[in-house]
């Protein structure tokens, strides 16, 4: 949750930096700084609840029963992603500084033909990370055999 919190907060920052130089650049007065320190709580607290409600709804499964790797994300335009075994050709393991800070892995599922971005869990324990690559890659090499 630490992690998508902080990236909600990356992405206001990115494309509202220009208030900041707004307010940098202009002499203020107290009644307007009081009104955008609200403005900035607010944002703050929604950029939280977001970061809350995605997290709850982020869901993976793997179904040997239907040979596919299931991820389900999003908030207000939730996906389902189906990935069958046949098609996984990598599963790798990533971490970023701040992923090395809270002691977390970003797991990468690369599939065959398929020119957009890989799929990616971002933030699991290095145990529960190692486990999930290591059953992908196996049921994926049970496919090859069959």
């Amino acid at each position: 949750m630490i992690l998508v919190f902080g990236n909600s907060l990356y992405l206001l920052f990115k494309n509202l930096w220009f208030l900041g130089i707004y307010f940098f650049m202009n002499e203020l007065d107290s009644q307007t700084i009081l009104n955008a320190a609200i403005v900035a709580t607010i944002i703050f607290i929604l950029a939280l609840a977001y970061s809350i409600l995605y997290f709850s709804r982020f869901v993976f499964l793997i179904n040997p029963r239907t040979e596919e790797f299931v991820l389900q994300k999003g908030v207000f335009n939730s996906q389902t992603i189906s990935l069958p075994f046949n098609k996984i050709q990598q599963v790798n393991l990533r971490r970023n500084l701040v992923q090395r800070l809270i002691g977390v892995y970003s797991v990468l599922i690369d599939t065959a033909g398929s020119k957009e971005k890989e799929e990616e869990i971002k933030a699991l324990s290095r145990i529960k990370a190692e486990k999930l690559a290591e059953l992908l890659i196996s049921y994926s090499r049970l496919e090859e055999n069959i």
